[in-house]
């Protein structure tokens, strides 16, 4: 599997940025976020924005601006959804070239006034910015976000690595949501239905861009957690790869996909059906999800995933899915 694991950070600090400028705003405003850790399509009907153009990279960011905290209860800007509510908060990615599928649950992050991840920030060595990148399949509302960097370079820190560039088929998909105060309820099974989704992207950006369709429930217990997924991923072109854990979203207790007791953090990977690229020989599906959002901490769910097979890296398929709890 394509997936690499670094140290959690245990730690979130508030720091106060300027966002960089867009093309088409005049203003943008600030969000303080809290981090945690793993490796690594038809746009879905349900975007509710448009791609939003790429920050000018020109413009330095600004530490001692004194810009104002974005209000969950106020007007969306520039086309944008419900700006997020007060941290702290947790993200998810899947990305291409060499960054891979992660989890972090505190993190820093700026997010601009469309509700657009600007970047964020786990520690020194983790610390992306999207750079040139413009952001599709855009979501924003008061408990979560959820996009896509593509097209362009990114900017800031990433360990080693880096600056990625991604074409409009590649990208470095993102779920964030509202941290829980606290440790999840132990209320037995929560249900979950698809909110959002990114489109899902070849490794590679060889294929077109491809839908994602998909059902959870978590169960929450003394023990644990237990996550069952049922998931589609169709790329034109290609595949459709489904997966699905033992006992579906039906039963959860079944499922091999798990998460302790401590954090809200969910992961493990399950066998997919599908002979297309990311498939030559047979393959898995890696996860990374998230819950949180709102007072109970399970009103949102976000959920990173790469399907990927032996010697199929280059063809490795990811995606994003932002779940709501009813």
């Amino acid at each position: 599997m394509n997936v690499r694991s670094r140290p959690s950070q245990g730690r979130a600090t508030l720091v106060t940025m300027r966002l960089l400028p867009l093309a088409t705003l005049a203003a943008a405003s600030t969000l303080w976020v809290a981090c945690s850790s793993d490796d690594s399509a038809g746009i879905p009907a349900d975007v509710d924005a448009g791609s939003i153009p790429a920050a000018d990279a020109s413009t330095p960011l600004d530490a001692s601006a004194d810009a104002p905290p974005s209000d969950a209860a106020g007007e969306a800007e520039a086309g944008g959804g419900t700006p997020i509510g007060p941290g702290p908060y947790s993200i998810v990615y899947s990305a291409a070239n060499g960054i891979g599928i992660d989890q972090r649950p505190t993190v820093t992050t700026v997010v601009g006034a469309s509700g657009e991840l600007e970047s964020y920030e786990a520690s020194e060595q983790e610390k992306p910015s999207r750079g040139t990148n413009t952001v599709a399949e855009l979501h924003s509302d008061a408990l979560s976000l959820l996009g896509r960097w593509n097209g362009g370079t990114t900017a800031g820190t990433f360990y080693t690595s880096g600056p990625f560039t991604y074409s409009a088929t590649q990208g470095f998909h993102y779920g964030v949501v509202i941290k829980p105060a606290s440790a999840l309820p132990q209320t037995g099974t929560v249900a979950y239905t698809q909110l959002k989704t990114t489109a899902a992207t070849m490794e590679d950006g060889s294929a077109a861009l491809g839908t994602i369709t998909a059902k959870a429930a978590v169960l929450v217990t003394a023990a644990g957690k237990k996550t069952g997924i049922e998931l589609t991923v169709a790329v034109p072109g290609d595949a459709t790869y489904t997966a699905s854990t033992t006992g579906g979203v039906a039963d959860p207790s079944q499922s091999t996909l798990g998460g302790g007791t401590t954090n809200n953090a969910v992961f493990g990977e399950i066998p997919v059906t599908g002979a297309g690229a990311a498939c030559p020989a047979g393959c898995n599906v890696a996860f990374r999800g998230l819950i949180g959002g709102g007072p109970s901490g399970t009103s949102r769910f976000a959920l990173a995933f790469v399907v990927t097979g032996a010697g199929a890296a280059k063809k490795s398929v990811r995606g994003v899915i932002m779940f709501a709890a009813p």
